[in-house]
């Protein structure tokens, strides 16, 4: 949960082990963390979920293990006998999802981004069997590999991420993302009048 205030997140952490009872699941207090995080907090170590709070160290964290799953599975790739739709899919769920896990909350800048989208077009062109002498434009490998950038992918993750987080309060409108959208579309209201 993320709160602005410490008895609001204690209430929303007594009414979530009232509602887990009900199911018999239990919350482990040995494990729930509570980090206090001010304006003026600079990127820290923190590893949560995860995802470390660091962009950077976390999307170096993410290439080095999308390459570690994706060199131990050499054999495959390079296999004659797999189909490449199977070389894929094998991709998509053994590779790829480390690459992207959690990306919605993710902070990256746009050069961080195209180090992925680099990443996984060097990744799709060896699945595919794609190597030089064989030349190919970046649109074009997105056309013949039925892909596209994981920029893409990455803005469509925060997007959901952003509606989640809008809806989080709406009985109370206390979340702190629903009130940064009122306040900015009362003052875009204002400004058009």
């Amino acid at each position: 949960f993320i709160c602005v205030d410490e008895p609001r997140l204690q209430e929303r952490l007594n009414k979530s082990i009232a509602i887990f009872a009900k199911y018999n699941l239990t919350v482990n207090a040995t494990k729930t963390e509570r980090i206090t995080i001010d304006k003026d907090m600079r990127p820290t170590m923190y590893k949560k979920l995860g995802s470390h709070v660091d962009p950077g160290e976390d999307l170096r964290m993410r290439i080095s293990k999308a390459n570690a799953a994706f060199h131990s599975l050499w054999y495959v790739w390079r296999s004659r006998t797999v189909k490449v739709p199977t070389k894929m899919a094998m991709y998509n769920a053994l590779v790829l999802s480390i690459l992207m896990y959690n990306v919605g909350a993710s902070a990256f800048t746009n050069t961080q981004m195209e180090k992925m989208n680099a990443l996984h077009r060097r990744h799709v062109r060896y699945v595919h069997g794609i190597f030089y002498p064989e030349v190919i434009t970046t649109p074009a490998l997105y056309a013949r590999t039925k892909t596209r950038p994981l920029s893409e992918d990455i803005g469509i993750a925060r997007w959901r991420c952003f509606h989640h987080a809008l809806r989080q309060d709406c009985e109370d409108r206390r979340a702190p993302a629903a009130q940064a959208m009122r306040v900015h579309f009362t003052h875009a209201t204002h400004a058009l009048r």
